[in-house]
């Protein structure tokens, strides 16, 4: 466990969970999107995942630029 990792990335508790909590509940939808998928490959197959992950490397690159500034 990393105890500094606040410190480390320069966020309250509060800022933290602003980035942190929307993060986690695009992950859970598109996980459980990807669940039905693997069982039923004909739906929801129209790139949302690739998105979701190219969209989410973005977010982050965003917020690791934000935090060097």
């Amino acid at each position: 466990m990393n105890f500094k990792h606040l410190k480390e990335t320069k966020n309250t508790y509060f800022t933290h969970f602003q980035f942190a909590f929307p993060e986690a509940l695009w992950a859970f939808c598109i996980s459980i999107v990807m669940f039905i998928h693997a069982f039923f490959p004909f739906l929801f197959w129209n790139g949302n995942f690739d998105r979701y992950v190219r969209d989410a490397v973005k977010r982050l690159n965003r917020k690791e630029t934000q935090l060097i500034i």
